[in-house]
């Protein structure tokens, strides 16, 4: 996601994925620093960007004019001062998270889809290899089914709901 606009990087990463192959990792590592934070929320997230129009025969997707995910799935090793809403429970992968249902909208508010918060019961601004394909079999296996989804994307961020602060990806 930049500027405003979903891009699904096609052949990079090893992307797209299916959702199926089980043997499939996607490992994640990063680190963040924070100065200067006044902030009543804030949230470090790693998003999995999902979608089910990709033809793996062809390479293409079928729905080309869309830029946007049909689901994503987000992992937040930081979470504080915010609101959960929509949760379904806890799970265990690595840590405990708790997994909330959660809408998402286009900027422009034409397209809307579903978006899976896992939210970890310990805040942690450094993360290294973390398994997101874990995350997305949890939601295929628990929530709903994924069968024709394909990974399209990864993206990491820091939001910052009031106050203010900086935030740098050191690694």
């Amino acid at each position: 996601y930049a500027n405003g606009n979903w891009y699904t990087p096609s052949g990079l990463f090893g992307l797209p994925i299916s959702t199926q192959n089980i043997s499939s990792l996607l490992l994640a590592s990063f680190s963040y620093t924070q100065s200067d934070v006044v902030s009543g929320g804030k949230a470090a997230c790693i998003g999995i960007v999902l979608r089910n129009d990709y033809d793996s025969t062809s390479g293409l997707f079928n729905n080309s004019p869309s830029i946007n995910p049909v689901m994503e799935i987000e992992v937040c090793s930081w979470w504080s001062g915010i609101a959960k809403t929509g949760s379904l429970g806890n799970f265990t992968i690595n840590s405990t998270y708790e997994l909330c249902s959660q809408s998402a909208s286009s900027s422009d508010n034409t397209s809307h889809w579903p978006t899976y918060v896992f939210v970890s019961s310990t805040n942690t601004l450094s993360v290294a290899s973390l398994d997101l394909m874990s995350f997305v079999q949890t939601i295929d296996l628990n929530v709903t089914s994924l069968a024709g989804y394909y990974v399209t994307g990864v993206y990491f961020g820091f939001r910052i709901y009031s106050g203010h602060g900086n935030f740098t990806y050191s690694s």
